[in-house]
């Protein structure tokens, strides 16, 4: 008897958790959407705050950083791109 009711204890559980997921995942997106068009301009400004940490280091082999940071501002610009053209402004 008892495993019986641990084991529908545990289905049950499962079954809800499925249920909590797309309850969570739904507002998710919906904050997403709402802060989507601020991070185009968050991802430039991290961007151009590593290329001028790279410029104020020591001389040394800061590749990698100015990739990263030119990668940020590529994707910035390219997500405002899409945003303005979204929002039918370009």
């Amino acid at each position: 008897m008892l495993i019986c009711k641990i084991a529908v204890q545990s289905y049950s559980f499962f079954s809800t958790l499925q249920n909590i997921f797309c309850t969570f995942a739904r507002k998710l997106t919906i904050k997403m959407k709402k802060y989507f068009k601020y991070s185009s301009f968050m991802l430039t400004v991290i961007g151009v705050l590593l290329q001028v940490i790279c410029y104020f280091m020591p001389e040394g082999n800061h590749n990698t950083l100015l990739l990263i940071s030119f990668l940020l501002v590529m994707a910035g610009m390219f997500l405002y791109i899409y945003t303005a053209k979204k929002d039918s402004r370009y």
